[in-house]
């Protein structure tokens, strides 16, 4: 299901440093799986609040997970002590596909949003605006 190998990182800028050089054990996880990287990476997130970067002295963020992939092979390197099997779990539960938003409901949604404003209190931006979305919509 996933294959794991341990790592050793000497800069303090990653994985919840502190801006100094210091000694983090990480490991990285392997898994093969169609994904959609952002939408992965936060759902571990939301799953694992611990691994959600954290700010150093100086207000920098520092990464405490990193998740990479290609194509359907993904690669998430993190503390040792990180719970492989809930990471796994999260993965296992990633719905792949890439979402698409549709214009058209967006379109609909404004023309409504426009609708429901009475005529006479339009201003000249609103008016511009709905010819060239409802055009949209009727092509």
């Amino acid at each position: 299901m996933w294959r794991s190998e341990h790592l050793v990182s000497t800069n303090g800028r990653y994985f919840g440093g502190n801006g100094k050089t210091s000694e983090v054990k990480l490991k990285k996880l392997n898994f093969n799986k169609l994904n959609n990287l952002s939408a992965l990476h936060d759902e571990i997130i939301v799953a694992l609040p611990s691994l959600a970067s954290v700010a150093d002295a100086n207000g920098d963020l520092s990464a405490v997970i990193n998740v990479e992939e290609l194509d359907s092979e993904i690669w998430i390197t993190v503390p040792d002590n990180t719970d492989e099997a809930a990471i796994a779990a999260v993965v296992q539960g990633h719905a792949g596909a890439i979402s698409q938003l549709d214009p058209s409901a967006e379109r609909q949604a404004r023309i409504a949003e426009l609708l429901a404003i009475p005529r006479s209190e339009w201003v000249a931006a609103q008016q511009r605006q709905l010819l060239p979305i409802a055009a949209q919509e009727l092509a």
